[in-house]
């Protein structure tokens, strides 16, 4: 029989546990430089956070001396390369559609991109959280609002509002 199992619990849990862990990036700075004691030069810790909503094979795999508790299947493949995209877009925390749909309601989003990632057939939209709904900044709200604007110009080869949105993004927050 088929079972309908609601995605809401946990990609709002991965949510909150995603920017739980961005509020804890100045500790982890200054706890490097603690430990380095000053001797090299230390760079502010960053994360780049990839999450996607779906099932996997979660368990211990291998040899009774060589176990690893992991997760596999095409969810943890796409929330992997939601993950490296991060870096393209210079960006922290990305979701898939799935996962923005669950969470839209409680967290602040901004479309990236649609894009072909590596080993996934099917197109996916890419979601930056902002933050919380209504915790956001004045700046976090512009570039929202302009980007989704650019963003709409663009895919309808608008070019010169779609320039104008992205320039506005880039004056909101370089």
């Amino acid at each position: 029989s088929n079972v309908a199992v609601s995605t809401a619990i946990p990609s709002l849990r991965s949510a909150d546990a995603a920017l739980l862990c961005l509020a804890k990036m100045p500790e982890v700075t200054e706890a490097r430089r603690r430990i380095f004691d000053g001797t090299t030069k230390i760079r502010s810790a960053t994360v780049r956070i990839g999450i996607a909503t779906g099932t996997c094979l979660a368990g211990s795999v291998g040899a009774q001396d060589r176990r690893n508790y992991t997760v596999i299947g095409d969810t943890v493949n796409l929330a992997s390369r939601i993950e490296f995209a991060n870096r393209i877009y210079r960006t922290t925390v990305l979701v898939c559609p799935r996962t923005a749909e669950s969470i839209a309601a409680r967290f602040a989003l901004r479309e990236i991109d649609t894009v072909v990632l590596a080993g996934i057939e099917v197109p996916q939209s890419l979601f930056q959280i902002l933050g919380k709904e209504g915790h956001i900044t004045p700046q976090q709200g512009a570039l929202q609002a302009n980007y989704a604007e650019a963003l709409h110009a663009y895919r309808n080869g608008e070019w010169q509002q779609a320039r104008k949105g992205f320039e506005a993004c880039l004056a909101s927050v370089p």
